[in-house]
């Protein structure tokens, strides 16, 4: 009695129409439907993937959007919408796009091991998602994939927004770091099926190898975590004091010494990075610890009140690792950032970095760039002459055209007729205390 609406393709019978549209979206009798012209409302899901991308071309984003068609069928299924000819699917963000901020995006070519793109798309079985991701591969370059497909997330699901941390890591010749530990490294053929996740730490108490001379490394590193104003570590935008994007949290910094491989490697764990602020921080380390450059310098390349500059390395061994997220989050993501596919790609991703880092671009840096220009920096350290002027050594050379406005509001404020307190300000002000009322 209960049966109102049948389907025509299959004959069952449905209560309502709601049920009957349910049957039609996801059944057998879908394609038979959509070919007798009927229009099934497709309910879309709140999804996550894991996008591992090394691309050095800026139409990676293209590319990814074309694959996502080919899983989901545009062009063979009818009503589906090109996410690609539309610039992007619905509500479509990268968790590496840090508050929509270029400064904050990865620099140009930086791989990403473990992004994480949210969006809104048509809904597939918890079976067909391996396969769903199986036909986005097959279209992408090797330099670019789809790591996973997550279940359905709650609607609120931001891939930006929601995420707490994300995770950088800069690989570093030890030969450049830390000499005497550089001397005690065997370099191996298999050196990345060794490699560690900066995520997960493992067994770290080796003690093989004297890791005294990197003592002063690590207190200098903690100097520089926390809440700071980071303007001086992105000199190439010519941030000021005054920027608030440069006001950034490094929740974690510490260096892994991979020691079979000769490497040293950064991990910092931050709400978002300035574009090379990393490399920044790897530069005035690597000053600091070979004695280049006194560690008072730290705190004040950290000033909130001075340009300081700051030597950075060169572009090539920054990678973004992963993005990390709450509980709530955590558990759907986390599976398919530690799967063996995930894994697989860890490991090229770190072959490729780790080419990079054992080039003689790094050695050439330090002896050509980093040696000659800590001795400056060293003088104008000692001299001080990038400290604060005090008032009196201000210039009273004063433009014409700002001394006449300056002329200007001197007569204001000695004729008397200064505007008094408003009512605005009179709520915080008393107006016995002012000047013009004695």
């Amino acid at each position: 009695d209960n049966i109102v609406h049948a389907c025509s393709n299959c004959g069952n019978g449905f209560p309502s129409r709601t049920k009957l549209f349910a049957h039609l979206r996801d059944s057998s009798c879908t394609n038979d439907a959509a070919a007798n012209g009927l229009e099934t409302p497709v309910a879309f899901e709140k999804v996550a993937l894991i996008i591992g991308c090394c691309c050095e071309s800026q139409d990676w984003r293209v590319q990814l959007w074309k694959a996502i068609d080919a899983a989901r069928g545009v062009g063979t299924l009818p009503g589906r919408e090109s996410y690609a000819e539309r610039g992007g699917a619905p509500g479509a963000v990268f968790a590496s796009h840090a508050h929509g901020v270029e400064l904050l995006f990865p620099e140009t070519g930086t791989p990403r091991v473990c992004d994480v793109l949210s969006f809104k798309t048509e809904p597939v079985s918890d079976s067909e998602r391996g396969a769903w991701c199986a036909r986005a591969n097959a279209v992408l370059p090797s330099s670019l994939k789809i790591l996973g497909r997550s279940l359905a997330l709650c609607k609120d699901f931001n891939a930006e927004v929601s995420c707490q941390r994300r995770c950088y890591e800069c690989l570093v010749p030890l030969s450049v770091l830390a000499p005497g530990i550089a001397a005690q490294a065997q370099h191996r053929p298999d050196v990345v099926q060794d490699m560690q996740s900066g995520y997960r730490k493992r067994n770290t108490t080796d003690r093989s190898w004297d890791a005294s001379e990197l003592s002063k490394l690590k207190a200098t590193m903690k100097h520089i975590q926390g809440e700071h104003v980071f303007h001086n570590f992105c000199m190439a935008a010519r941030l000021g004091p005054g920027d608030t994007v440069s006001r950034r949290c490094i929740h974690k910094l510490r260096v892994r010494v991979e020691l079979a491989q000769g490497m040293a490697v950064f991990v910092a764990e931050a709400d978002a990075m300035l574009k090379g602020q990393l490399r920044a921080f790897v530069g005035l380390l690597i000053a600091v610890q070979r004695g280049l450059l006194p560690q008072e310098y730290v705190p004040l390349a950290l000033s909130e009140h001075m340009l300081v500059p700051v030597p950075t390395i060169p572009e090539g061994t920054v990678l973004l690792e992963r993005c990390i997220y709450s509980n709530k989050y955590h558990y759907h993501l986390q599976p398919m950032m530690d799967s063996d596919e995930a894994a697989e790609w860890r490991r090229e991703v770190f072959a490729m970095t780790l080419q990079n880092a054992r080039s003689s671009t790094l050695d050439a840096w330090y002896n050509e760039e980093l040696v000659p220009a800590t001795s400056n920096l060293v003088a104008r350290f000692i001299n001080r002459a990038d400290d604060p002027r005090g008032i009196t050594s201000v210039d009273t050379d004063v433009p014409q055209k700002y001394s006449q406005v300056l002329q200007l509001l001197r007569d204001a404020e000695s004729s008397g007729n200064w505007p008094g307190i408003g009512t605005g300000r009179g709520k915080v002000i008393k107006a016995s205390t002012l000047v013009e009322n004695g």
